[in-house]
């Protein structure tokens, strides 16, 4: 029987307004830039990664746990990066963040392919902080929020993720084919 739902009325649900990307990123451009690098890096690497682990002469086992790696290291660096956000100012948590997880990204690409182990600890590394980085601009952007904008400056901070991880990928094949041509 459809009468035993509970019904509301759209007008009793409260507005939100719109917020364009560049009014959230005059409001907190911290957070849309943070959520735009994050799509760009995990959007780079879930595109790119299998490529890469083949390409360094991974075998399609070695290439799932690569990948694997990637996503364990995300669900165990949420909490602990999530404390650390609670106690210290987000904007230089998400810095560090970022400047860590390039890091690693750099190091991926000068001594990951040796060791299986030395790789698999730097991609989790990378993707397990990277991962982190758009929790912290949302975080970030939602304290500079009042409660009414809070759902409009979500939408636009996905927006910002997706143009990220649409743009990411795109860009480091072309870096990567770059570098391919410079060492041959």
């Amino acid at each position: 029987d459809l009468h035993s739902f509970p019904t509301r009325r759209s007008s009793d649900l409260e507005q939100s307004e719109r917020l364009s990307f560049f009014t959230l990123a005059r409001e907190s451009f911290t957070g849309v830039s943070g959520a735009l690098i994050c799509g760009v890096m995990i959007g780079s690497f879930y595109a790119l990664g299998p490529v890469y682990a083949t390409l360094v002469g991974l075998e399609v086992s070695r290439v799932s746990t690569f990948m694997a790696s990637a996503i364990v290291a995300a669900m165990l660096l949420a909490w602990p990066l999530g404390l650390v956000c609670d106690r210290f100012d987000r904007r230089r948590v998400m810095f560090w963040v970022a400047v860590t997880a390039g890091t690693a990204a750099v190091s991926v690409g000068i001594l990951g392919a040796e060791r299986m182990w030395l790789l698999t600890l730097l991609v989790g590394l990378f993707t397990g902080l990277s991962a982190t980085l758009y929790p912290i601009a949302v975080a970030i952007t939602n304290d500079r929020m009042e409660s009414n904008r809070i759902v409009a400056a979500s939408a636009t901070l996905l927006l910002s993720y997706g143009v990220g991880s649409v743009i990411g990928p795109i860009v480091m094949a072309e870096i990567g084919r770059a570098s391919c041509r410079e060492r041959v």
